[in-house]
């Protein structure tokens, strides 16, 4: 790099150089920095920020339809942390297999539901977390794989 470049405003004003010397030197160290922003404006991604796509905001009568999720997709998102393979990590016995939610009343839609709407011992209630529609969604797909014990998970 050129000497004049590492040369701050600092070291300049304890030299004895001519007003003209100093100008020259502050000039030489910020045409490059000038020169990178100019190239960086016309050819790099500021110019490109026009030709970005962005949705538009919605306005305030529009109401939001989240796109359809599957079963195991909700599944997997909110559910597997605990019911990994349809076990259950914090009480092993109360898993999602079809024998066990047999043995617990809980082999039907509602009861699948309810549990995911409110919760209860060491699992939290999704009420609030998940939509209706995913709810109804998440408990179909659970009583489905425990027919199979979740083989295809």
């Amino acid at each position: 790099m050129h000497r004049s470049y590492l040369l701050n405003r600092a070291t300049i004003t304890n030299f004895k150089y001519s007003k003209k010397e100093k100008k020259r030197i502050m000039k030489n160290q910020l045409c490059p920095i000038f020169l990178s922003f100019v190239w960086i404006f016309f050819t790099g991604n500021i110019a490109e920020a026009s030709n970005l796509n962005v949705e538009e905001p919605k306005t305030s009568f529009e109401v939001y339809q989240p796109q359809s999720k599957t079963g195991k997709e909700i599944f997997q998102a909110n559910c597997s942390v605990c019911h990994i393979g349809g076990t259950n990590i914090i009480i092993p016995e109360k898993n999602l297999k079809k024998n066990s939610l047999e043995a617990n009343g809980m082999n039907s839609l509602n009861a699948i539901s309810y549990q995911i709407i409110n919760g209860k011992n060491g699992m939290p209630a999704f009420g609030g977390r998940l939509q209706e529609e995913e709810i109804e969604i998440l408990a179909s797909y659970v009583l489905k794989q425990s027919l199979t014990n979740f083989a295809d998970n």
